[in-house]
């Protein structure tokens, strides 16, 4: 999987119901999400390698919040830092030629300048303004945009609708079988059969 290539994006923030990262990434997989991000800091090597060896099996990317050594020093596939971040020099220094980079943006105006400072992606906590700024943003994005802060399938239509094709969900706590339909309910409004 290519990050070109990824239409649904997972957040994963907190606590996985029975502790079983690896098996509630491969359900969200399973159910149609193309990247899983996680918090780098709550993680060691071997679990984030674990991960990594879950997501890759599913054809899926993994990326972790915050932690590019944790990146750099795993089979980790990127890192996503907060938006504008002065950080992101360091960061492709510590990644060197592997990984990619994204920002969180919460506006237009840290979307542009995220894009100007080189993140490869960005997700978008905008909600319903996401199209407005994708639109604004059409001629001066090369990189994926995820649409993110919306609230539920319907309001995904609506973005669908004004012309947004990337979404990210985020999931506070995480049931596997839960995960795995809710996935799949976005995967089918972006049109795959799950």
């Amino acid at each position: 999987m290519k990050l070109e290539d990824a239409f649904l994006y997972l957040e994963l923030n907190g606590s996985v119901a029975g502790g079983d990262m690896p098996a509630v990434c491969a359900a969200a997989i399973e159910g149609g999400v193309d990247v899983v991000e996680v918090d780098g800091a709550r993680m060691d090597d071997g679990a984030v390698r674990e991960l990594a060896a879950a997501c890759h099996g599913e054809e899926a990317l993994l990326v972790l919040r915050n932690a590019a050594d944790l990146v750099a020093e795993t089979e980790a596939d990127g890192l996503r830092l907060a938006a504008g971040s002065d950080d992101i020099g360091l960061a492709r220094v510590t990644l060197g030629e592997g990984g990619f980079i994204g920002m969180t943006t919460d506006d237009l105006d840290e979307a542009r300048l995220s894009l100007e400072i080189g993140a490869d992606y960005l997700v978008h906590r905008a909600g319903a303004d996401c199209a407005g700024d994708f639109a604004a943003l059409r001629f001066e994005a090369r990189v994926p945009l995820f649409a993110a802060g919306f609230d539920g399938v319907e309001a995904a239509r609506r973005l669908m609708d004004a012309g947004v094709f990337r979404l990210c969900l985020t999931a506070a706590s995480a049931d596997a079988a839960e995960l795995r339909e809710q996935a799949a309910a976005y995967a089918r409004l972006l049109g795959r059969c799950v």
